[in-house]
């Protein structure tokens, strides 16, 4: 009773204001809301932004050849993907140091919750239906979102296509990518125009595959004695998505999405491979659905409000069938769902100023299978305050976040977390006739251990919540060098530092985790970029090139006394980058792209032992299109994924894929 009491609590103050909006009357003209009906999404500028902001377009997806969303987040500056092998294995992301649990995924600007890992496996997320995926350190300079997108670090956000019909009335795609060790991923996308306000779209996709791919297993650190030539075992994987999507433009100033989500996952863990020992005794079986809807309402030219509101369902089992305990056998269940309503108001003023209130409320529970705690919900409500101002020149946000949570296990209250957290973000503009910006962003994130670092582990913790700062200056340049070429140029200098920083490592297997505090993190780094376009240099020939740097220094400076002091923490490369090339020509378009990771450390110590030696992963595609007229399009395309066939590990003991191919064939109609 308790709890309902306490969800009915936050449900009501999180309506409230958009009650309050709702009671006012709509005197807005027809003429002056032209604008909603607009259905393009606008991107966020990555060189106008306060902060950094890198976006992969839906041209870019296409030109990667993106399945899995890991496959894309791989093309980003300054972010680390720990994959833990072939295509089912594990994906989490890090970005400047921050740690995963820090990333924030939203789809459609709802976040993807999971509270008993708290980090989200980007291998779980296939590509379909996608506008673009933007990637935002920070936040972006939106204050009109969600609350919990203020809280992130960082935030990958996946944009749903919104379709477009022109003359007919419904539009279709199919899909089939086949490649190596027995990958298959066919697709259906449908979208349907009910009538001028109201359209419909279905998304599909399955994918399986074998994962039998072989890798050179070396007996030395060195790598200079003996190998031998091994095959990755209990790596198959089986994944389907539907995603379902409605459109409803209910009058010129309101507008209702919703989305229906499902997918569904049955994975082996490849264990570490140590000589010629594979453990392959476990999998991972995961269902996920949830619903979500936006309303949004522009009751004038000043005033608009939004509602998002979702519910969550997800059920994982961990099984174990050579487990070391008495039965010999291991099974664990956990369910998670989630109740979740946001409500946002913004008031705009012509001068150019802007102020937002924006207020979230989340219940999240657990149940499980364990003997102890095993019934854990949370209690969660974020309200940020915020405010911009923009003109020609310069631009300024600033916001306040008050987190509150209340934590319960079994039904009795163990903890509550109560936190204000600062941001200020400011862009200047010195030169009227040149696109040149200067860009500074001050944050303060806190994050308090998921459910998993909290009670589920064998030794039990007493973890502090993660505080982080986060600093950034940095510059950017848009413009043309002459008529046929363009450029981007962004450039990022920041430090961070996180106190109390939770570091996970993995123990026996993917599915259990060894957790520790350390005291303080210190990272500088830099992040640099430069897009290059040379649009008909030659008849009817386009180059695209994007080249990425970045650096990063994360250090251990809890106490001068550890052995660990001034190191790097585990898996943070110093040095990666990237390099993209893109011809297309009235033939066959031409792609290259490579990933550059530097060398890093599996352990906190930074010995010889404990060195991983960096690595380059090139990949070539090859795209053929043919138009046969009024939306008819077939399209081929051919692509080798590390040309070179490199030898390598993200996470000690875990290979990688060597050289593999897929190919794709698609027709739209």
């Amino acid at each position: 009773m308790k709890r309902v009491k306490q969800i009915a609590i936050i449900a009501i103050v999180v309506m409230l204001p958009t009650c309050c909006c709702i009671g006012q009357t709509d005197t807005i003209k027809q003429k002056q809301l032209k604008e909603v009906r607009v259905r393009a999404k606008v991107s966020p500028s990555e060189v106008r932004s306060q902060t950094p902001v890198q976006v992969i377009s839906n041209e870019k997806l296409e030109r990667i050849n993106a399945t899995q969303l890991s496959d894309a987040v791989k093309q980003l500056n300054s972010v680390v993907v720990k994959d833990y092998g072939g295509v089912g294995g594990i994906k989490t992301v890090s970005a400047r140091g921050l740690g995963s649990q820090f990333s924030t995924l939203t789809i459609d600007g709802v976040a993807v919750s999971d509270c008993q890992n708290g980090q989200i496996d980007l291998g779980k997320f296939l590509l379909g239906n996608v506008d673009y995926i933007s990637f935002a350190n920070a936040n972006t300079d939106n204050i009109f979102q969600t609350a919990r997108a203020f809280a992130a670090g960082n935030v990958i956000d996946i944009q749903t296509k919104e379709p477009r019909f022109w003359n007919k009335k419904t539009n279709a795609n199919l899909s089939f990518d086949f490649g190596s060790f027995g990958l298959l991923n066919p697709s259906l996308s449908l979208s349907r125009q009910i009538n001028k306000k109201l359209s419909l779209t279905l998304w599909a996709s399955a994918l399986t595959s074998d994962g039998d791919y072989p890798f050179t297993l070396y007996y030395t650190q060195d790598r200079t004695d003996s190998s031998s030539v091994e095959y990755r075992k209990n790596s198959e994987v089986r994944m389907g998505v539907v995603d379902a999507n409605l459109f409803y433009n209910i009058t010129k100033s309101q507008k209702l999405t919703a989305k229906v989500h499902y997918n569904q996952s049955y994975r082996n863990l490849p264990g570490p491979t140590t000589y010629y020992t594979q453990k392959t005794s476990e999998r991972l079986y995961d269902k996920t659905a949830f619903v979500q809807l936006n309303y949004l309402n522009i009751l004038s030219e000043q005033i608009r409000f939004q509602l998002n509101g979702k519910y969550n369902y997800s059920n994982s089992i961990y099984e174990d069938t050579a487990a070391l305990n008495t039965d010999g056998h291991l099974v664990n269940d956990y369910t998670q769902t989630e109740g979740y309503l946001s409500g946002s108001v913004m008031y705009s003023i012509p001068s150019g100023v802007k102020l937002s209130f924006n207020t979230d409320g989340a219940v999240n529970t657990l149940i499980s299978n364990l003997e102890n705690n095993n019934d854990v919900y949370r209690l969660s409500w974020l309200n940020v305050l915020a405010g911009a101002y923009s003109n020609k020149v310069f631009s300024i946000a600033m916001n306040i976040l008050s987190t509150t949570i209340n934590e319960f296990v079994c039904d009795t209250f163990v903890k509550d977390y109560q936190r204000f957290s600062p941001y200020l973000g400011l862009s200047i503009k010195p030169f009227d006739k040149q696109n040149f910006r200067i860009r500074y962003f001050f944050k303060e994130n806190y994050r308090i251990p998921n459910f998993n670092e909290m009670y589920y582990y064998t030794i039990a913790k007493d973890l502090n919540p993660e505080k982080a700062l986060q600093n950034n200056v940095g510059v950017s340049y848009i413009g043309n060098i002459n008529d046929y070429s363009f450029v981007t140029t962004t450039v990022d200098w920041y430090y961070n530092r996180v106190t109390d920083k939770i570091i996970a490592i993995p123990s026996q297997n993917l599915f259990l985790w060894s957790m520790m505090n350390i005291g303080r993190v210190d990272i500088w780094g830099l992040d640099a970029k430069v897009e290059v376009s040379l649009s008909s240099f030659a008849q009817n020939y386009t180059l695209s090139a994007a080249v990425n740097y970045s650096y990063q220094s994360a250090l251990d400076k809890t106490a001068a006394s550890s052995k660990t002091y001034n190191q790097q923490i585990p898996y943070t490369p110093k040095h990666s980058g990237g390099l993209a090339l893109y011809l297309e020509n009235p033939y066959v378009d031409l792609g290259y792209n490579a990933t550059l990771v530097g060398d890093r450390y599996r352990m906190a110590q930074n010995t010889p032992n404990n060195l991983m030696e960096g690595y380059v992963e090139q990949s070539m595609l090859l795209a053929k299109k043919w138009d046969f007229g009024n939306r008819r399009l077939l399209q081929l395309k051919l692509q080798c994924i590390n040309i070179f066939d490199v030898q390598y590990e993200v996470i000690k003991n875990y290979p990688m894929m060597g050289r593999n191919y897929k190919v794709n064939i698609s027709y739209s109609f």
